[in-house]
């Protein structure tokens, strides 16, 4: 994002269970996507980032069997960290 400011009108959030392992082609097991800012993603720097970039929306992904569960703390932590 800092290498590309003002490109971001949209960003598209997702976190995953600490200790995932990475994957060269973006592809992983869906029950690893956790509460955004309970992974091994920074998403509360990204959220910070976007904040100053001015980034209209951000979108939730969580396709575990759990996101009905999960998306709204997910949304709880993401108003948290833009009130800051």
């Amino acid at each position: 994002m800092k290498k590309h400011k003002g490109k971001f009108p949209m960003l598209h959030l997702k976190d995953r269970s600490i200790g995932t392992p990475g994957s060269n082609d973006g592809h992983g097991d869906v029950e690893t996507n956790v509460v955004l800012g309970t992974g091994d993603v920074d998403i509360a720097g990204i959220i910070k980032e976007a904040k100053k970039q001015g980034t209209e929306y951000l979108t939730i992904e969580d396709e575990s069997s759990r996101s009905v569960s999960q998306i709204p703390l997910s949304i709880a932590f993401i108003k948290s960290q833009l009130e800051k």
